[in-house]
């Protein structure tokens, strides 16, 4: 199946070190550059040959109104292997140009393994210490002002959903804000002691969710986090997990997605399900990815809000993709959630994205009154940063 990353590694008795690059795809090595440069999912244009079949590849279809994966399945020969609404995955020796032509089929796209090289870019650190509910010592968010920003807005009433690894639901940084109801894929963050995607580290994902809703939850302590697990503890997942969660979010009344994950290429699929689900009123914020210079997608996609990182002085991080990026937020060092009640420091744009997300919340219900009020106000950093670096307390005080 196609690949969706989240890469981090190195341990030492004392701590655990995790070399991130954070991905729905995973990300392979520019070795030069010494950056990571994304490899994954096949998008539509890079599918097989119009004639050409493959005994072993799993297909994602976009069900067109009217129609039924089964329906779909008896007409080509192929074998439904799960299916969420309009979106249905099929496996079989099944002819391309017979399943794209079908008429029940409105998008169509090949979930493809991809074997990646980790990353080694950003440092992750998890702490066996345990998790200090009263200050949790969060240098890189202090240029936020988030107690005074508090007086005005927690975030309350605001559903926000995160598409991720999972989340420790019982974790004390998130017991008081996190709702579980039925995924398609389960929400817990969980380890498996396995090495799925056969790269030679074991689970060197787990932990990442329950970070970043950690994060959303400190900058906005009164959302209400809907969890649904995308990615497994090694970080992977697919096109179809991602455009599945996506529609599961829309369906369970979540306002925003935070999607702190890239993938390689475009999927003709998955765009359609942005539109779609940001038609209907979902704000999708994504990460930049961690290429610096570079926009991954789905952060590239003009339905999503895409989110650079930023260091505590302010400054664009390193590591940070941009190029169109709309928004940036502190990124290096940040303090969070880890599963077993732990803490975790953690630098990345998926930090990034989580914290953008939590400023987002706190605009209250009306999300597009409070983006435009995001973009109105962020402080300029970078060229490549549209609008720049958000600024919670200015964003809830604008008036268009």
């Amino acid at each position: 199946m196609s690949r969706i990353l989240s890469s981090w590694y190195l341990r030492s008795s004392s701590f655990l070190v995790f070399l991130l690059c954070f991905g729905l795809v995973a990300c392979g090595q520019d070795q030069s550059t010494g950056l990571v440069e994304p490899t994954g999912i096949q998008a539509e244009g890079s599918l097989p040959s119009d004639n050409q079949s493959d005994p072993d590849a799993t297909w994602v279809i976009q069900i067109s109104p009217g129609s039924s994966a089964n329906e779909i399945a008896k007409r080509t020969g192929a074998t439904v292997l799960d299916e969420y609404h309009n979106l249905a995955l099929l496996s079989g020796n099944v002819d391309r140009a017979a399943l794209a032509k079908d008429a029940g089929v409105m998008r169509l796209d090949l979930n493809k393994t991809t074997q990646v090289v980790e990353s080694n870019d950003v440092i992750f650190t998890f702490f066996e210490g345990g998790w200090d509910t009263e200050n949790p010592s969060q240098q890189g968010l202090t240029g936020l002002d988030l107690d005074q920003a508090h007086t005005v807005s927690t975030g309350a009433g605001v559903r926000v959903a995160i598409l991720d690894t999972g989340v420790s639901a019982t974790h004390p940084a998130l017991a008081d804000v996190v709702e579980i109801n039925w995924t398609p894929t389960g929400h817990d963050d969980l380890a498996n002691q396995y090495d799925d995607d056969q790269d030679g580290l074991i689970d060197e994902a787990w932990g990442h969710g329950t970070h970043i809703a950690g994060l959303v939850a400190m900058v906005a302590p009164e959302v209400t986090i809907l969890p649904m697990r995308v990615l497994d503890s090694d970080g992977v997942g697919t096109v179809y997990e991602l455009a599945s969660g996506l529609m599961w979010a829309l369906f369970n009344g979540a306002d925003i997605v935070n999607l702190s994950l890239s993938m390689s290429g475009e999927s003709a699929l998955l765009e359609s399900v942005l539109d779609f689900v940001t038609s209907s009123g979902l704000k999708v914020v994504a990460a930049a990815g961690n290429q610096s210079g570079t926009l991954a997608y789905p952060a590239s996609s003009q339905h999503t809000v895409a989110v650079a990182a930023a260091d505590d002085g302010g400054v664009l991080a390193w590591f940070s993709g941009f190029g169109g990026a709309d928004v940036a937020a502190p990124g290096v060092g940040l303090v969070s959630a880890f599963p077993g009640n732990d803490s975790a420091i953690g630098s990345g744009t998926s930090m990034a994205c989580a914290v953008a997300t939590g400023t987002l919340a706190l605009q209250g219900e009306d999300l597009d009154q409070g983006l435009d009020a995001l973009y109105a106000t962020a402080a300029s950093i970078h060229t490549g940063v549209t609008f720049g670096l958000v600024d919670p307390v200015a964003a809830l005080a604008y008036q268009p």
